[in-house]
């Protein structure tokens, strides 16, 4: 799962000074802590939640299949070639289940 920073609205992300990098243990892991926290109060709309979820899904799928590493045209093609394998295969499936349901019936 990705970890998005704490951006405002316009864009700009928060400064933080060198004591707050520094935590009572010496690791990064308050601030990131803390901008967990700021993300979970942070009020969001349906619309950007449900980009957010998108996004996910098409980050796990790129790393999952390994696209991340091909140009833009290879993972076009490839993603073409696999959405036309799997309308292929659901199409051949519904008219098999078809004849077979007017067999029986």
């Amino acid at each position: 799962m990705r970890l998005r920073s704490s951006v405002d609205k316009n864009g700009q992300g928060e400064t933080t000074s060198e004591e707050e990098v520094k935590s009572e243990d010496g690791s990064h892991l308050h601030i990131l802590r803390q901008r967990i926290e700021e993300d979970r109060k942070r009020k969001r709309s349906l619309w950007s939640k449900t980009f957010g979820w998108v996004g996910d899904l098409q980050f796990k799928y790129n790393i999952t299949l390994g696209l991340y590493m091909l140009d833009p045209w290879e993972r076009w093609v490839f993603n073409f070639a696999a959405l036309l394998i799997f309308t292929l295969v659901g199409i051949s499936a519904y008219t098999q289940l078809q004849f077979l349901w007017n067999m029986f019936l």
